[in-house]
């Protein structure tokens, strides 16, 4: 179930090791949605989103898919530019790098999930 309650279809797949993506998976998964990363098991539980900057095309696309977990929690406020919450609740912390990934110390960078998804004509790529 998505942030619009539809229902998702999901595959779980990697670049090495169980569910290795195989070849035609990885050419028709090509547009990256966003890195999602954090610890949701401790008590005060940590989500983090790192994604592309959202175009208007980039947009267009994601919300025709109804993924929207790496929008601002807000974005019908123009004037808003601390916006530092996703639509999922999940702290955004800019582009996707290795940079970014290093959060309050911690090191995600070997568990970053990667969200790729089936792309428009123009494909984007991290």
């Amino acid at each position: 179930m998505n942030w619009r309650k539809k229902a998702a279809c999901i595959r779980r797949k990697s670049t090495n090791g169980l569910g290795k993506a195989n070849r035609k998976d990885r050419r028709e998964f090509l547009f990256y949605e966003a890195g999602f990363f954090g610890n949701l098991f401790l008590e005060k539980p940590v989500a983090y989103v790192c994604s592309p900057a959202l175009t208007p095309k980039r947009r267009q696309h994601l919300e025709s898919s109804f993924r929207v977990c790496s929008f601002p929690s807000d974005v019908s406020d123009p004037k808003s530019r601390t916006l530092s919450m996703s639509r999922c609740q999940c702290m955004m912390v800019g582009s996707c790098n290795r940079f970014n990934y290093k959060q309050d110390g911690i090191n995600y960078s070997p568990d970053v999930l990667k969200v790729y998804l089936v792309g428009p004509k123009a494909v984007v790529r991290d």
